[in-house]
């Protein structure tokens, strides 16, 4: 896996300063596959957010994967299929 933050400000000013880049491998998909996620500590990248990933056959999977952790104070941004 490779992780980068990197700064756009001079390149792509009328986009968002910052830019966090995730590159997966083949060993990665296939960890996902197998219902292994990936979670990525924030704090070693200087954020203060983690980043978990994971991989699901479907958006329903997807939403009842994640149901455990929603609370009334979670963000929940949902994308239609095939939009990102």
């Amino acid at each position: 896996m490779v992780k980068f933050i990197a700064d756009q400000r001079q390149d792509q000013p009328n986009e968002a300063p910052l830019l966090l880049g995730l590159g997966i491998s083949r060993g990665n998909v296939s960890r996902l596959e197998k219902g292994n996620p990936i979670l990525i500590r924030g704090i070693e990248m200087g954020l203060d957010i983690d980043i978990l990933i994971f991989f699901k056959e479907t958006d329903a999977e997807l939403a009842s994967a994640v149901e455990p952790m929603i609370t009334d104070k979670t963000e929940l941004h949902t994308f239609t299929e095939g939009r990102s």
